[in-house]
């Protein structure tokens, strides 16, 4: 007895130790990633600056904004985020690592519980949460939340299905767990691809369960609060979308309407498919004669988007002068929107399923020659890029083992004022560099019939700049003047105290105000004939934020390091649990670890396999970014199959001893 008692204190004693190593290395791990550089990309409207203005439309208490294309197209969990980070009033960088520490914390508690191993929960949690994937969260950006939200649903399904022990307790998990499905549901639109692993983990503690009096009621109690854990947040968001834009859902992107009218226009043919481009010229050159509803998107889709063109052509060749893979969603959005498509949520449902239903009566008469459409949006595919997917597949195991990677350096860039917006909003993070985007800018428009323009003059400096124009389709519309196509601006103001903006053309100039009057934005002034009108005036990043070089160092260490034994884990890893795997199907019985890894194992492979099928059909999808959550499975997979080989050696062991 005294024996077992010494025992026992000494497997608490290691348990308390692990726990105080854990919780130093996560205090660690959140002040050096709180310092490593973030790109404020204020310019990228579909990605950084869409979750910031989503979030700012929140805090303001506008919940996403005015209602147009770019409203409901993604999913608002990041945004929630970002503006629970801006109430909070911290660092996004320092929020971003304290959320994947806890994450990291709760998954090795629940291997702790699952197994008694103290230091196999501790290794694993160094190993997740020191992982350079987690370094590389230099945009604002939804993904890179994706690796804690995943290990959160995990951490919560441990514990809901293999650790609790009262009902109270159960239900308590299974609600944290649904919770955690349901934000992570409503962040990113290919959530699904969490679904095998989590089937995994539930139907194997039901086998084990199956036989037990009373236990399968007890976990279906528990299975109920989950799945309505999970419905809240996005019936919350839909109810929300319902009451400002009187539409119920979370994501118009993924509604019917328009998932129908992509598929109609891809299943259109016209000749031999183009890879990566998947609604041609040519075929939309077919669809315009039998949809009216296509044709009124012409002008647009011929004209004005071919800017969408852009992107494609520096990666693939072929689409070059077309529209390739994904841009061509943001295109079609936005042509309908050329066409006052966007005015409600409604008339722009409706504009989609006409033109679905002219295109399929259109192929039901025989007018186009048409195919069965894809899977959701995946476009139709040609040999040769179905020939390559093995090749990406392996391209995806090998980046998620850590071999080879390199994660770009990224640099901030939009305008000043919006860049230093954006900048404040998420925190003050830490950036690489400030070149162009520190100091006082405005922006605005000026109008002049004469075609006056404005000058920057500070006459005890000599200094005098004439400002650059941008373009403003919005002028030229309003004042119905073709001409004024480039009257916008968007200028670094001086800090002399003796400057002076002008205004006029051929060398005759007049006073308009002193720049140091331009401090507030919806300032309008007439200038003779002319009209000056300042829609912001902002202060840019501050110039102190510029990283510190001993974080980027560290960082390059850890990279390097991984780089290094990351491959042979994950190799070793896979072995074992293929070992294991043999093991268990000729024993027919399993332990919760065995159940862990195929959970991981089957989640790495989920996300490889969707992101290698964007990657092959529409845009590079196999990056860092995108297979943010694989890198700690692999790490959680590697060691769970290998710490599964310790109770089979011990068995041989006892029975070769005796």
């Amino acid at each position: 007895m005294r024996r077992m008692a010494w025992d026992m204190d000494a497997g608490q004693r290691q348990a308390w130790i692990a726990a105080a190593l854990a919780l130093s290395s996560a205090m660690a791990f959140v002040a050096l990633v709180a310092y490593l550089p973030v790109a404020i990309f204020a310019g990228a409207g579909h990605d950084d600056a869409w979750f910031w203005l989503r979030a700012s439309a929140m805090v303001a208490g506008s919940w996403l904004g005015e209602y147009n294309q770019y409203t409901l197209m993604k999913g608002v969990g990041y945004p929630l985020f970002l503006a629970l980070n801006y109430g909070l009033g911290t660092s996004l960088s320092l929020s971003q690592a304290v959320l994947y520490a806890v994450a990291c914390l709760l998954l090795g508690h629940g291997v702790y519980r699952l197994t008694g191993k103290a230091w196999l929960a501790l290794l694993l949690v160094l190993l997740m949460q020191w992982h350079p994937m987690a370094m590389t969260w230099e945009r604002v950006i939804r993904d890179n939340i994706s690796a804690a939200q995943t290990l959160l649903v995990i951490g919560c399904l441990l514990q809901f299905l293999f650790v609790a022990r009262t009902s109270k307790a159960r239900i308590a998990w299974a609600v944290a767990t649904g919770w955690m499905l349901g934000w992570l549901w409503s962040t990113r639109e290919d959530g699904i691809w969490i679904l095998p692993g989590v089937a995994i983990l539930i139907v194997a503690r039901l086998v084990q369960v199956r036989r037990l009096d009373g236990e399968l009621r007890r976990f279906g109690v528990a299975g109920v609060a989950m799945v309505a854990a999970f419905c809240l947040l996005p019936g919350l968001i839909a109810t929300a979308n319902w009451s400002k834009y009187g539409r119920f859902e979370t994501v118009d992107l993924k509604g019917a309407a328009f998932a129908d009218a992509i598929s109609a226009l891809q299943s259109v043919r016209v000749g031999e498919s183009t890879a990566y481009v998947p609604v041609p010229e040519r075929v939309r050159e077919a669809v315009y004669p039998v949809s009216p509803t296509f044709a009124r998107l012409q002008p647009y889709l011929e004209g004005a988007g071919k800017h969408w063109a852009e992107p494609g052509c520096r990666l693939y060749a072929q689409a070059c002068g077309d529209y390739a893979g994904g841009w061509f969603l943001w295109v079609f959005r936005d042509a309908v929107a050329s066409v006052g498509g966007y005015e409600s949520p409604e008339a722009v449902h409706a504009l989609y399923r006409s033109i679905a239903s002219e295109i399929g009566q259109a192929c039901d008469d025989g007018a186009l020659d048409c195919t069965v459409a894809g899977i959701g949006f995946m476009p139709a595919a040609t040999r040769e890029q179905w020939r390559s997917l093995p090749g990406r597949l392996l391209d995806g195991v090998s980046m998620v083992a850590w071999r080879g990677v390199s994660p770009p350096e990224l640099h901030s860039h939009g305008s000043k004022s919006m860049a230093g917006d954006m900048w404040r909003f998420v925190g003050e993070p830490r950036v690489r560099h400030v070149r162009g985007l520190s100091g006082k800018s405005a922006y605005g428009w000026f109008y002049d019939p004469g075609n006056a323009w404005l000058r920057i003059h500070c006459p005890l400096s000599g200094y005098m700049h004439e400002v650059e124009r941008r373009e403003s389709p919005d002028i030229s519309a309003h004042f119905a003047d073709p001409s004024a196509h480039d009257r916008r601006f968007d200028m670094d103001v001086p800090p002399d105290a003796d400057c002076a903006l002008e205004a006029g053309s051929g060398g005759t100039y007049v006073h308009v105000v002193d720049i140091a009057e331009l401090k507030e934005a919806r300032m309008s002034l007439r200038v003779g004939d002319g009209t000056l009108y300042v829609d912001n005036v902002g202060e840019g990043i501050d110039a102190d934020a510029v990283v510190p070089a001993g974080a980027l160092a560290w960082k390059q260490g850890f990279h390097r390091a991984y780089g290094m034994f990351m491959p042979w884990l994950a190799g070793a890893g896979a072995l074992a649990f293929l070992f294991v795997g043999f093991r268990v199907l000729v024993r027919r019985e399993w332990e919760p670890l065995f159940v862990l890894a195929c959970a991981a194992w089957a989640l790495v492979a989920s996300r490889i396999v969707l992101l290698a099928l964007v990657d092959m059909s529409s845009f590079p999808a196999l990056n860092v970014q995108y297979l943010q959550p694989a890198f700690p499975l692999v790490a959680l997979a590697a060691v769970a199959s290998l710490a599964c080989l310790w109770p089979w050696r011990k068995r041989r062991e006892g029975t070769q001893s005796r």
